[in-house]
């Protein structure tokens, strides 16, 4: 992995910080385990009422949502490739549209900061799963952190 200039990288990757210093860290430097955490505080402070997935092999699912609109559970898999450059992929959508069988899911969908190939995204129409890339998840889940974060100083 190639970190940029002015990025600290980390030991453990995989190590899971309070959630206070979750949201106290910029995108960048979080791992795949934080990035998982602050999706989950995320729409824990929107008024989802999240479910975390056992770690380690959950089955392609890290959360579980109860989507008010469609009053029914979505099975939603994160990935955190931002430092990577990897892009999700077609076999990652078959597995997230299985997945979300497996949990009793109606509705799925995807959260990854970095993207889709073309691919990927028409097998996710095929399948009604929603995609959200880096652009949403910059003006969802940075602004709501960065809210969080004024509201504490």
């Amino acid at each position: 992995m190639i970190i940029p200039k002015g990025i600290k990288a980390k030991k453990v990757f995989h190590q899971l910080r309070s959630d206070k210093e979750i949201i106290e860290s910029p995108l960048e430097e979080l791992s795949w385990r934080e990035f998982e955490r602050i999706c989950y505080l995320y729409f824990k402070a929107r008024g989802y009422k999240p479910r975390q997935t056992a770690n380690g092999a959950d089955g392609g699912v890290d959360l579980i949502i109860y989507n008010r609109h469609h009053q029914a559970n979505e099975a939603v898999q994160i990935k955190h490739y931002l430092l990577s450059n990897n892009q999700i992929t077609v076999r990652e959508m078959r597995e997230l549209n299985s997945a979300k069988r497996n949990y009793n899911c109606v509705l799925a969908r995807f959260i990854t900061s970095s993207g889709y190939t073309r691919q990927a995204l028409m097998e996710a129409d095929k399948y009604k799963i929603r995609c959200d890339h880096i652009d949403w998840v910059r003006s969802r889940i940075e602004k709501w952190r960065k809210s969080e974060l004024a509201k504490s100083q």
